[in-house]
């Protein structure tokens, strides 16, 4: 029996995006073990040291694909980052001012802001705030000065390879004055 155009089209997406989250799920899984040895490997006096000494990361990623911003959290998530989501440019500006942030993953090509104007808007905001930007396309305008520009598509061990590295850069902020400093 066969089925109608439509039920097959549905069908085959069912299925690719069953690959995609199956393959999605592995690498996550993957990771997970990994990080399990580590722990397993360091004492449990170093490794509470350890975690006490990170700071929670804050990542913003935004997309107006609400397949590609589920498992971008999922990933980031799982890596032990805490994530946010906006599904616009102008979502991802609001969180910006109610939330302290480290970083921001952006989709390069959201509707009515150009990667150019969301990386100018993010950084005048907060200048500390690192952006990576993520294109299918090969190039984007010089104009953009977003810290990484990643291609979409790289396996979620390489995507958080990078993301790490540019956390890596984040400059640390400035601690209050504990004696009430200023200028005299």
């Amino acid at each position: 029996m066969l089925l109608p155009s439509h039920s097959r089209s549905s069908l085959v997406a069912r299925s690719l995006c069953f690959e995609f989250f199956a393959t999605l799920f592995a690498a996550v899984v993957r990771a997970v073990i990994a990080l399990k040895r580590l722990a397993t490997k360091a004492s449990h006096s170093q490794w509470r040291s350890f975690v006490s000494a990170v700071k929670p990361v804050f990542v913003l990623c935004v997309d107006d694909d609400p397949l590609a911003l589920m498992a971008r959290r999922m990933v980031l998530s799982t890596a032990g980052y805490d994530v946010l989501t906006a599904s616009s440019g102008e979502d991802a500006l609001r969180i910006l001012r109610r939330r302290d942030v480290d970083l921001v993953i952006a989709d390069a090509f959201l509707p009515r802001f150009s990667a150019a104007e969301l990386t100018r808007a993010i950084k005048s905001y907060n200048p500390r705030i690192r952006v990576v930007l993520l294109t299918g396309a090969p190039e984007l305008p010089s104009a953009v000065q977003a810290d990484l520009i990643l291609i979409k598509g790289r396996a979620p061990s390489d995507f958080l390879a990078e993301i790490a590295k540019v956390i890596a850069a984040v400059p640390p902020a400035e601690e209050p004055d504990p004696h009430g400093g200023g200028l005299a």
